[in-house]
């Protein structure tokens, strides 16, 4: 396991290769579909790897090809979030944000969607009452594990 920036440095330097990205995210999306008998209502990667200049075509054109129609996208502009502490966390998520509004074209010419995004500033000890209600304040999706369809089946929520 290579961890969110082992991960970043190895697609930078071509130790892993988009072939090989390509191939496991299918493998991903057709294990999901095997076992539950239906396309996942949205896919995203883990640490938002999904972002990566690199990787988010490929991510995309995955996505399409078996017809899941969501994914996420972090947005959020984690400078003004006084809280994250160290200085290298908010620059890791600031990175983010910026490969994620990169691939939004990317994305949005595949057909995706994504909804609203927040959660930089609500991980783990940095989670309060007061920052979570901030969030749904602004109706936006919340970054946390567990899903449910939304009407239609268009989407879905993350809860």
């Amino acid at each position: 396991m290579l961890g969110k920036q082992g991960f970043r440095h190895a697609i930078l330097i071509g130790s892993v290769s988009i072939s090989q990205v390509k191939a496991e995210i299918s493998a991903q999306l057709q294990q999901f579909i095997q076992a539950f008998g239906e396309l996942p209502t949205h896919a995203d990667g883990h640490q938002h790897v999904h972002v990566i200049p690199a990787v988010a075509p490929v991510f995309a054109s995955c996505l399409r090809e078996v017809g899941v129609r969501c994914t996420r996208v972090p947005t959020e502009d984690p400078q003004p979030m006084s809280w994250i502490t160290p200085p290298a966390r908010k620059l890791f998520y600031a990175t983010i944000r910026d490969e994620a509004l990169s691939s939004c074209s990317i994305f949005a010419d595949m057909g995706l969607c994504w909804p609203r995004w927040a959660g930089f500033g609500i991980m783990g000890n940095d989670c309060t009452i007061e920052r979570v209600e901030s969030i749904l304040n602004r109706q936006a999706e919340l970054a946390c594990a567990g899903k449910k369809r939304t009407p239609g089946n268009y989407g879905a929520c993350w809860l």
